[in-house]
């Protein structure tokens, strides 16, 4: 369940990217009490990268 969330939010950061012509965007996902960022970034054409930039526990 949570990686179909991880690839929810991914999905919606590309789209987001494309529609707003963004270099980058930030996610999130809260689990519980456990936040977690993410940032995908444009590279180059076609070529985005998401990574995990913080984990937070409320």
């Amino acid at each position: 369940l949570l990686c179909t969330d991880l690839i929810r939010i991914a999905v919606f950061n590309k789209d987001a990217i494309d529609f707003y012509n963004m270099n980058c965007m930030l996610g999130f996902q809260v689990v519980g009490q456990h936040i977690t960022f993410y940032l995908t970034t444009l590279l180059c054409d076609a070529l985005y990268v998401m990574v995990e930039v913080s984990h937070v526990d409320v």
